[in-house]
């Protein structure tokens, strides 16, 4: 009978892969060769405790072993076995080309990295290529022996049962789970994975002006299939823009909040600003100018290529607060001289219908 895998390891079929790797961390331990000298039963337990881990830690392995190592073809479930793996020699002579997942990871960056382009310095780990075995999960990387329930093919074969009489089906071979073949003796390096987690470093060097979402593609960056040979993915960094806390950008464009006193506003002034680059701007604001009025300054900007953004300054009128009695009698002078007469007034320069066309920029 066929090992169970999930109670070599003590775990449920519900277990995480989390769950996985820490049952068989506790395993390995206790059971390691070199913990227990010359005891033979804790070296067969060792080697079952390393065959589970490399089948259930591997997605692909694990769903074979669910599906054929089960055993269970209730109904007509055994034909989805017949459908799988009629390519099967194909497929194994294909193994050679067999390509490693991808790795996807974000990246996250300051709207100032982003002026200029910058170097970026990346830390991750990817699984690569046991030394060891080689990847083929053996020890010192040894010939694999042909599996001696199927016969090197990866396949058994069964006859069910049905309503319509006796059918043979094609189910994946428990002993070897598909391979055709066998460790003869496993890679304690790796635990017969044929893979290791490494952990890499490597440099990128972002262009200027990338928007949140930009993808940066790493070829051979990502992980190593479990077996010979493989062909390793590719890393996909995934830029995130983080949110500045006093400009806006929409697209190279940059918006940011301005505020002047009433009294400004209506005698007008200059004022200085710091922009993005870290540089002193002088803008004027002239008399006479309402809440909400946008200043629209040329090519200041973020930089792409050859082109550059604007810089949209949103004026807003700073309304003082706790003054004293002295000078609220003083404003209430001034009051009677400034109120708004209905004839002056514009419905057309209010901040709703100021914003509308603001936003109507960017939805078009």
């Amino acid at each position: 009978m066929a090992e169970d895998f999930y109670n070599t390891l003590g775990i449920s079929r519900e277990a995480s892969q989390d769950d996985i790797k820490k049952a068989y961390r506790g395993l390995s331990k206790q059971y390691h060769p070199d913990l227990n000298p010359n005891n033979k039963e804790a070296e067969e337990k060792f080697k079952k405790i390393n065959e589970a881990y490399s089948t259930l830690s591997d997605p692909a392995k694990k769903q074979q072993y669910d599906r054929g190592g089960s055993n269970n073809f209730g109904g007509f479930g055994g034909f989805d076995f017949v459908n799988d793996f009629f390519n099967f020699n194909n497929q194994r002579k294909q193994n050679q080309n067999i390509r490693g997942s991808d790795l996807k990871i974000t990246l996250n960056f300051t709207l100032e990295e982003i002026i200029n382009g910058s170097i970026k310095s990346l830390k991750y780990s990817r699984n690569v290529s046991c030394n060891s075995c080689s990847g083929n999960g053996s020890k010192n990387g040894t010939s694999l022996k042909t599996c001696s329930s199927c016969g090197g093919s990866g396949l058994v074969n069964q006859v069910i049962q049905t309503p319509f009489g006796r059918i043979q089906n094609s189910s994946v071979c428990n002993l070897c789970y598909g391979r055709g073949s066998v460790i003869n003796e496993i890679c304690h390096d790796c635990g017969s994975r044929g893979i290791k987690e490494k952990l890499e470093s490597i440099e990128l060097n972002i262009p200027p002006g990338i928007t949140d979402g930009f993808v940066y593609k790493i070829e051979s960056g990502g992980n190593y299939a479990s077996t010979p040979n493989s062909i390793p993915g590719d890393l996909i960094v995934v830029c995130q823009i983080s949110e500045h806390e006093v400009y806006k950008r929409f697209g190279l464009d940059l918006h940011r909040d301005i505020f002047i006193s009433f009294l400004d506003a209506i005698i007008g002034t200059d004022n200085c600003i710091l922009n993005i680059f870290g540089e002193d701007i002088r803008i004027r604001i002239e008399s006479n100018t309402e809440n909400g009025k946008v200043l629209r300054l040329k090519n200041m900007g973020l930089p792409n290529n050859n082109r550059k953004g604007d810089l949209y300054l949103h004026l807003n009128i700073y309304v003082p607060k706790d003054l004293n009695e002295e000078t609220v009698n003083h404003l209430k002078i001034i009051k009677e001289q400034i109120d708004p007469q209905n004839q002056e007034i514009n419905p057309q320069t209010g901040f709703l219908n100021k914003s509308l066309k603001i936003n109507s920029l960017y939805n078009n």
